[in-house]
């Protein structure tokens, strides 16, 4: 059945809730805004900004810079995910397809430990496509968070602080390879009910870089909403909708890269 894999991946991915896997998110809308900012449509900019202020203006611009430079390059980590899956779905030494066709047994044909087994893999893979898609994105998050650290604020702001910790764990995400995906799909082939060693040495790893990642995030985008005015109102909105378009966008790749290679994978 081809939607065999492809749910195994998207199981691994994104259809559990992310503290579950810790799905990367290379980028959010910030939070909402502060009650005293809500529904103000003035412009109250100051004449002259403080220094958190105009450093956090900065931020944003390079923030919605960065997005919608993602946004475009989303051929490029398409382009990444194809090159992916036709390596690891090669027949012989090159690739594993024959190890991996098991993805594509309907769930009722396995037994709970294989399926189990199946399961982990497909996290694997799910994982795989998502570090090799987000290559894509290291040229743009190096320009950014070059511009975030160039960035200068009040002794007591944390902003130093939060924008280190953001920079050094996005950049432990991006730094991420891909797992050994064939020798643990043949160590899965010829042992079924036990999961192959590699899997479970990679996806801790993952999952824990994955949610650094995501923390560092969330508080980059805490600290930057913390120094907004109303008059960027047009902008923290303009972010959101390309956070959720980069969101929706990314997900949707990924449950194609999984529908790729379940035609692959049950091809003759």
């Amino acid at each position: 059945m081809k939607r065999a894999v492809l749910i195994v991946i998207a199981i691994a991915a994104f259809a559990v809730p992310a503290p579950a896997l810790a799905a990367p998110m290379l980028a959010t809308p910030l939070p909402s805004a502060k009650p005293a900012q809500a529904g103000s449509g003035a412009d109250t900019t100051p004449i002259k900004l403080t220094l958190n202020e105009l450093s956090n203006r900065r931020a944003l611009n390079a923030y919605a810079t960065y997005l919608t430079t993602l946004i475009s390059q989303e051929s490029v980590g398409q382009s990444n995910d194809t090159g992916y899956i036709t390596t690891v779905s090669e027949p012989g030494t090159g690739g594993c397809k024959a190890a991996l066709a098991p993805l594509t047994q309907p769930p009722d044909e396995v037994d709970a430990k294989a399926q189990h087994t199946l399961t982990v893999l497909g996290e694997e893979i799910g994982d795989d496509v998502t570090i090799t898609f987000d290559l894509s994105a290291t040229q743009a998050f190096t320009r950014f968070s070059g511009l975030l650290k160039a960035q200068h604020w009040t002794r007591f702001s944390d902003a130093t602080l939060v924008i280190k910790r953001y920079v050094n764990t996005e950049t432990d995400m991006l730094a991420l390879a891909a797992s050994n995906l064939c020798l643990d799909a043949s160590d899965a082939e010829l042992h079924p009910d036990v999961v192959p060693t590699g899997t479970k040495a990679f996806l801790p790893i993952y999952d824990q870089t994955s949610k650094l990642a995501n923390v560092a995030l969330a508080n980059l985008t805490t600290l930057m909403q913390s120094y907004e005015i109303p008059s960027e109102k047009a902008l923290i909105a303009r972010i959101a909708t390309l956070a959720n378009e980069l969101s929706t966008q990314s997900k949707a790749d990924l449950m194609q890269s999984g529908t790729d290679l379940s035609s692959v994978l049950e091809s003759n």
